[in-house]
């Protein structure tokens, strides 16, 4: 069995049994947050060989190693350059049983709806959103992040065709009506995700637009009331990697496995943001869902 799977996926399978299992353990034990905890200093200091969480970092590398891909992968296919020696050896040994499930149009639609995403992401790490100061991370989870986007661009790709000059890099009559469909859910999930950072950020500004805190308060208005959810950005997430798992065809079992790890990666987070909320607040909206409207 392990035999059929690939580096990527067995990677994206721990990951979902890590995350299955920090949720129940959360919603069995509980976690972290408690009255006394959730009005702790938001200043807290790092300690040694800690760093305050900031994804702008992150991102950026996941922006280069997606721009990277795409360059790879187009002058492969239009060219016939060949790609990276280094490159190619470690991406043959990650994705190993090597199995083609879609066409390079399919491959490049989807590459530019994750470069569009993971820029957005970039700009608003950059520019929008205020990060809280309590949150500090070691160097494993540093490592491990940049792991983490370096494995999702190369998932992209896992089951394309080879890298080699072809004339079908192009070929838009393989893409059909649900093409379509995931480009529309990808460009509202991104709308929603966009605007909600933007509300999220303005909690900790003031008026004249000036960062007055790094606290939590309670969310109002925009998409949190639109959907009656604590946490429209995590829903607009998951819908952003089906959508382009959609372009994909739904028939890649890499990207399938990064998209469950991303469920029940968002579930375990929308779980805790909601029982953060629930502590610190007394007067927070109870019928106020946790992340799927009218559900849970």
């Amino acid at each position: 069995m392990l035999s059929e799977l690939s580096f990527l996926q067995i990677f994206w399978i721990v990951q979902i049994i890590v995350y299955v299992f920090l949720t129940i353990s959360s919603i069995t034990f509980g976690k972290h947050w408690d009255k006394s905890n959730s009005h702790r200093d938001s200043e807290s200091k790092a300690g040694w060989l800690e760093f305050r969480k900031r994804p702008r970092l992150l991102y950026f590398v996941a922006f280069l190693f997606t721009i990277y891909i795409i360059w790879t992968s187009l002058s492969s296919c239009v060219y016939g350059t060949e790609p990276n020696g280094y490159f190619t050896s470690f991406y043959n040994e990650v994705t190993a049983p090597k199995r083609v499930t879609a066409n390079m149009a399919c491959v490049y639609l989807a590459l530019v709806l994750y470069l569009a995403h993971v820029t957005r992401r970039l700009y608003e790490s950059v520019f929008v959103s205020i990060f809280s100061k309590r949150q500090v991370v070691g160097p494993l989870y540093f490592v491990f992040d940049q792991f983490h986007h370096i494995a999702a661009g190369l998932s992209l790709i896992a089951e394309s065709p080879e890298f080699k000059q072809r004339d079908d890099c192009f070929n838009i009559s393989s893409l059909c009506w649900h093409h379509l469909i995931a480009v529309a859910a990808f460009y509202i999930a991104s709308k929603i995700h966009h605007n909600t950072h933007q509300h999220l950020a303005t909690l900790r500004r003031n008026k004249s637009g000036h960062i007055v805190t790094t606290s939590y308060k309670i969310p109002q208005g925009s998409w949190f009331d639109k959907l009656g959810v604590s946490n429209p950005h995590y829903l607009a997430e998951i819908i952003i990697y089906i959508s382009i798992g959609v372009t994909l065809g739904l028939q890649s079992t890499t990207w399938l496995y990064l998209t469950v790890y991303i469920i029940v990666n968002q579930i375990y987070l929308a779980y805790n943001t909601q029982q953060l909320y629930k502590y610190k607040f007394d007067d927070y909206p109870k019928d106020r869902k946790m992340l799927i409207p009218f559900l849970f």
